[in-house]
């Protein structure tokens, strides 16, 4: 089933312990990601999906070439695995949720017990 959804905003609230770009004060990041174009429930359009996501997330969270100290660089990547992730669960399609653990992704686990 295609998403009725023509792109998605993310929004990830970190820690202020996370290095941040100059322009996001805030600790909230945000990124419009477009996928009505793609089929999500095929590789290529999964793949596609999940490489824009990652993408944003790396320019959001401030990756970048050149020297970094190793706290600012392992920041980053936080940064960039928690936005993607967000991306992930946002989109809430089970074939793009597969191909993005395959690719070394982490979905946080839920425990849903009867009450």
């Amino acid at each position: 089933m295609k998403s009725q959804l023509t792109s998605i905003v993310l929004a990830v609230a970190l820690s202020a312990a996370v290095a941040a770009p100059a322009y996001a004060d805030n600790g909230r990041y945000a990124a419009r990601i477009a996928y009505s174009d793609l089929d999500l429930n095929g590789a290529a359009g999964a793949d596609a999906v999940l490489n824009r996501l990652e993408s944003a997330a790396a320019e959001t969270c401030g990756d970048r070439m050149g020297q970094m100290n190793l706290r600012e660089h392992r920041q980053i990547r936080a940064c960039t695995a928690r936005f993607t992730q967000k991306g992930v669960m946002r989109i809430g399609n089970a074939f793009v949720a597969q191909r993005y653990l395959e690719r070394g992704g982490r979905l946080p686990n839920v425990i849903v017990t009867p009450t």
